[in-house]
């Protein structure tokens, strides 16, 4: 059964923080399999803020998102990736996965594995933020570091998502992968 919701216009990290754990109790182990860093992965450390190696054990925040034609300098944080940031650490993860950041660009072995290995990349995750409002990389993520636009209510499923929680207002962008 699905029942229209009011969205606030900002995410709440509280709400979120309740549906993790609810996947967490409610799915258990089965929503992770056990899929660890794939070989060669990068990470954005996020309290550092630099690109590293990954470490087979760590769990981490994926982002998928509109690359757009705007270029930016490597070196240099975008909009959308820095909001992604905001929100990997408020629940409490370290790294953060991004294509453009983590996946060389100029080394053709490099990108040709981990392409080839993305969808391990996201089914590893811990969550994945999706951030298809905007038209490029240097877009806010609506909910995040500005007010959602033009949409006051969301299609939610009471099974999967029981909490009636009044000024309900999920970051319509996050998105648990189950294996």
């Amino acid at each position: 059964m699905f029942k229209l919701r009011k969205v606030a216009p900002l995410y709440s990290p509280t709400l979120v923080k309740l549906w993790l754990e609810h996947c967490t109790h409610y799915h258990g182990p089965g929503c992770y399999k056990g899929i660890t860093a794939v070989h060669g992965m990068r990470l954005i450390d996020c309290v550092e803020m630099e690109v590293v190696k990954s470490n087979p054990f760590w769990r981490w925040v994926a982002l998928s998102y509109v690359w757009g034609t705007a270029q930016t300098n490597e070196s240099t944080w975008s909009k959308t990736v820095m909001d992604t940031i905001k929100v990997t650490k408020e629940k409490c993860y370290r790294y953060l996965w991004v294509d453009k950041h983590c996946i060389s660009q100029d080394d053709g072995a490099h990108k040709e594995e981990q392409i080839r290995n993305m969808h391990k990349i996201y089914q590893g995750a811990g969550l994945t933020i999706v951030a298809a409002s905007g038209n490029s990389m240097h877009a806010d993520i609506e909910g995040v570091s500005i007010e959602r636009r033009g949409q006051s209510s969301v299609g939610h499923n009471e099974y999967v998502h029981p909490q009636n929680s009044p000024g309900f207002s999920p970051l319509v962008s996050l998105h648990k992968h189950s294996p």
